[in-house]
């Protein structure tokens, strides 16, 4: 009978009780699956699946899961679920079904799954060896750190982990299975005591070395996905609210779309009528390629735009009154805003000057796939507009996420990848990772000026043939010249004189 006993604290005199069942784990399972159990009264995760991990106000006792018996007294937050107990030494991740549900639709599939919907996504618990399991690691909602991976396996585990991992580099980075055989085939005597389970261990706590990502990377072959036009918004005539944002030293010119509810944004270098103007003029070309048709912008009460009501013919710019400002980009401002400072404090490093316009960018491109509340469809304002669904690739990495991108080849020893960190995604057609980078120098530097700054400055030498500052030769002639030069100028006017 496996069991779960809650302590109390000891500080209050309280009895012990017992509840129902918690979870019977026949095998072990890797860190990232979780379990959905029917059987299970709590929630008990692994650290290294949460978020706000703290101290509990009282401890449990569990047994079934971390061996005879397991002391948890941590809790944290399952991204996009509740809090649940949290151990470093559980041996399997386990949510509870009836918690779940009381959040969550879950559909049975006979003998095969439990799906939970979930406002975005869809979680599919496959049955695997009679338990129901997902993998969050496949889900990208796992973030690991190297001591984290090797914390979740013994000393004797990870020691051979590590001498797998070895064997391969010294062995010419061949790939995973090339590797196995390797260690199978018999071709390699007096070989230590290693299975293929080391070598599979070795990656999953280390990952790919890099040498073999910028030695043997190749281009995908990807297909061009179809427009589905029934899911463009048929009502072609469009509204524009337009206005200027300023954020962290930067002006932008940001407009929302109505009824597709899209947001557009273009860097401006200063609020004069030529800089606005090629900015309305390029977010006009945008909606136009669509086969959209905009008729009227609503604009603040500003002198540039003032001077653009005539600019554009076929569409009217409608410059508010006094006081009456654009409520919709403002909102959409704040969004922005509020994003910008999201990713911005998350990421683990200063985000130099010149990244700042490709995060509002990342940051609008965030907003246009989200469903908003004033849109009657189910459809986000980016498919409205396209007409293509956006595919799950995107998300594959956030903006500041380091990236190994391939570069291609030239059939020479040069690496086929680059170290690059991800700004934001491209937003075409293909099915890829439409993902556009920066190279690594841009992020680099101790100074906090970003390596391209560094790079694009000139070096300021003195001109050919002029005397640099400081040299003080000739000093003496070049006075007496200009002596002599002022004497003979009022010699000749006192001759004219």
């Amino acid at each position: 009978m496996y069991v779960t006993i809650r302590l109390a604290d000891k500080e209050n005199e309280e009895e012990e009780f017992t509840v129902n069942n918690a979870v019977h784990v026949m095998q072990a399972l890797e860190p990232t699956k979780v379990l959905l159990d029917n059987q299970a009264d709590i929630s008990i995760m692994h650290l290294m699946l949460l978020q706000d991990v703290q101290k509990a106000q009282r401890r449990i006792r569990v047994k079934g899961v971390g061996g005879p018996q397991l002391i948890v007294n941590e809790e944290g937050v399952l991204d996009g679920f509740f809090p649940v107990h949290a151990s470093k030494k559980t041996k399997a991740n386990v949510l509870s079904f009836a918690d779940v549900e009381d959040f969550y639709d879950i559909m049975y599939i006979h003998i095969r799954a439990f799906v939970m919907h979930m406002g975005d996504r869809d979680i599919v618990f496959n049955r695997k060896q009679k338990l129901y399991v997902a993998d969050w690691g496949t889900l990208g909602m796992v973030a690991a750190t190297l001591q984290e991976n090797e914390q979740l396996y013994t000393k004797e585990e990870v020691s051979r982990a590590k001498l797998a991992y070895e064997f391969v580099r010294n062995s010419g980075y061949p790939s995973l299975g090339e590797a196995v055989h390797l260690i199978t085939d018999g071709n390699v005597r007096n070989l230590p005591k290693l299975i293929p389970g080391d070598v599979e261990r070795a990656y999953k706590i280390y990952g790919t070395h890099l040498e073999y990502l910028q030695g043997q990377i190749v281009k995908k072959t990807v297909a061009r996905m179809l427009v589905d036009h029934t899911l463009r918004y048929v009502d072609k005539d469009l509204k524009l609210y337009m206005d200027v944002m300023h954020l962290d030293k930067e002006m932008f010119l940001v407009s929302a779309v109505e009824p597709l509810n899209l947001t557009l944004q273009c860097k401006a270098e200063r609020e004069s009528r030529q800089e606005l103007g090629l900015g309305l003029q390029g977010q006009l070309a945008i909606l136009r390629s669509r086969d959209f048709k905009p008729t009227i912008v609503y604009v603040d009460p500003q002198s540039s735009f003032w001077t653009m009501t005539h600019d554009f013919p076929g569409v009217e710019i409608d410059v508010g009154g006094k006081g009456n400002f654009v409520a919709k980009v403002d909102a959409k401002i704040r969004r922005i805003k509020e994003t910008y400072r999201k990713v911005k404090h998350g990421l683990p490093w200063k985000l130099p000057q010149v990244l700042v316009k490709d995060l509002v960018g990342y940051s609008v491109s965030c907003l246009n796939v989200r469903r908003t509340q004033a849109s009657s469809q189910n459809v986000c304002p980016r498919v409205l507009f396209t007409g293509m669904p956006v595919l799950y690739k995107e998300f594959s990495a956030a903006f500041g996420d380091y990236v190994e991108a391939y570069e291609g080849t030239d059939n020479t020893s040069g690496a086929r990848s680059a170290a690059c960190i991800a700004v934001c995604p491209v937003g075409n057609s293909d099915e890829c990772i439409s993902t556009r980078i920066q190279r690594r120098n841009v992020a680099s530097g101790n100074t906090g000026n970003s390596g391209a700054t560094i790079s694009r400055r000139r070096k300021r030498g003195r001109k050919p043939g002029r005397k640099p500052r400081g040299d003080t030769r000739n000093n003496g002639r070049s006075s007496r010249n200009g002596r002599r030069s002022r004497y003979n100028r009022r010699r000749k006017k006192w001759a004219r004189g």
